[in-house]
């Protein structure tokens, strides 16, 4: 669990939107809509003093507003279940979005001194990904509830190829100073080629809005599949929000499982949040090795594997910051480890 005073910096900057929301006057919505953003996202343990398991991930993704025909996808498959046109039918009127998502992510077992095989540790990974992104969303109208699809396609490499353990050494000797020196990295999984396609979905199911038209809570439903030789998984969950002024899009998007944010109005916001979720896992490659060369160490992954989150947001006009602390259940039967990790997430509207 969290020290003592790392709940109580958690608990004083989650208390600032609720702050903001007392002592400021809710704000009228902007009309105008972003045509682009741009998102860094930065998850490490560090952050609870520890040094294990999924360890860090660091991720940019950017996206525009989708206008006209997009060559790399059936534009007349999407036309027709996500249509643009709302002059036709003003209840099914979707927006689109493409972009493109680069990052690495990391896993270590928690030794890291020990050179040798930890037998009843996951192995050390990394992965190196990037790929193109699309996005339709519908903010509510009528009786149509708020919902949004994501895809994403994501190529890369595992193994020595991904730089996780040059990565990791660098950030120790230089940055980190006084971490440990992570020795085991000669055995980490093997090199392969990535393939991995992702979807999410969200919909908004409650929300409530203060006198005046600003929106102070809502409850997201949210579901994803994932297939490739990274990850296979199906997996699905609940996020509640609340603050003040909540925005129309779903709240700030995480690292892993990939779900995406498309940003609308530029205002000013700030929020608190908590999420629960959970995926029913088939293929692991960070503990079951690649599928194409067999890794010197691998281990049995727990199928199912659960998420608890708490966070706030916060929106000043153009940009959008939020921070969250994560635990997560074990995700493998050889140790029962919870992981306990933090994120950080900031984008920029346009």
């Amino acid at each position: 669990m969290p020290s003592p005073q790392t709940l109580r910096a958690t608990a004083l900057g989650a208390g600032l939107p609720i702050v903001l929301a007392v002592v400021l006057p809710a704000c009228p919505l902007d009309a105008q809509v972003p045509d682009r953003f741009l998102t860094a996202h930065f998850e490490n343990d560090t952050f609870y003093d520890t040094d294990q398991s999924y360890t860090n991930g660091v991720r940019i993704s950017g996206a525009h507003r989708a206008e006209g025909d997009l060559r790399v996808l059936p534009t007349g498959v999407l036309e027709r279940r996500f249509r643009r046109d709302c002059e036709i039918d003003p209840n099914r009127c979707w927006e689109w979005w493409s972009g493109w998502v680069v990052g690495q992510s990391m896993y270590t077992p928690q030794e890291l001194e020990d050179p040798e095989i930890i037998p009843d540790d996951r192995p050390y990974g990394g992965w190196l990904y990037g790929g193109p992104t699309f996005t339709a969303s519908r903010p509510a109208r009528h009786t149509m509830r708020a919902t949004e699809h994501a895809f994403q396609l994501l190529l890369g490499v595992t193994g020595r190829p991904s730089l996780a353990g040059p990565t990791q050494r660098f950030v120790h000797d230089h940055i980190a100073t006084g971490a440990a020196d992570p020795l085991g990295w000669h055995h980490q999984i093997r090199a392969e080629p990535t393939v991995n396609l992702l979807y999410s979905g969200r919909q908004r199911q409650l929300e409530a809005f203060r006198e005046g038209g600003g929106r102070y809570f809502d409850l997201v439903s949210e579901w994803s599949l994932a297939a490739g030789n990274v990850f296979t998984y199906g997996g699905g969950g609940a996020a509640l929000r609340l603050g003040w002024n909540l925005g129309e899009d779903f709240g700030a998007g995480r690292i892993e499982p990939v779900i995406a944010m498309a940003g609308r109005e530029h205002r000013t916001e700030g929020h608190l949040f908590a999420r629960i979720g959970a995926r029913y896992t088939l293929w692991n490659a960070f503990l079951q090795g690649g599928w194409f060369r067999a890794s010197p160490h691998t281990v049995d992954p727990e199928r199912v594997v659960a998420d608890l989150e708490v966070g706030a947001t916060f929106r000043w006009r153009r940009v959008v910051a939020s921070g969250r602390w994560v635990r997560r259940s074990p995700e493998f039967d050889a140790r029962l480890i919870y992981q306990e990790y933090g994120s950080l997430t900031v984008s920029w509207l346009r």
